[in-house]
């Protein structure tokens, strides 16, 4: 786990191209390959992964010439240990999450 006592946000790390986009396992941070594609509409930066990173590595991917688009602190999509949510709820959290960023149509 990582645990550096800094702030964490939810992120979206935007890449030129699919070799620029695998470059990022180098830099070992916490980038949720499940979420990397290829996203329409978006000529410069076609290629998105999403992650969970601090400002300083924010700012390494920035000065590395990705660019990196912060959505939302760690807390405001996280579940606090002893809550729960059921299954119904979730379902509408993550669709109104997916359709918020434009990942379906």
């Amino acid at each position: 786990m990582h645990d550096t006592g800094q702030p964490r946000f939810f992120v979206t790390v935007l890449a030129k191209g699919p070799d620029e986009l695998r470059q990022l396992q180098a830099h070992g941070m916490d980038l949720f390959a499940p979420t990397a594609r290829r996203q329409k509409g978006r000529a410069a930066r076609p290629f998105a992964i999403e992650g969970l990173l601090d400002r300083e590595e924010i700012a390494k991917l920035e000065g590395a010439g990705y660019e990196v688009k912060v959505d939302a602190p760690m807390e405001e999509r996280s579940i606090k240990p002893g809550d729960t949510l059921e299954l119904e709820d979730w379902l509408a959290r993550t669709r109104t999450h997916v359709a918020k960023d434009g990942l379906v149509k």
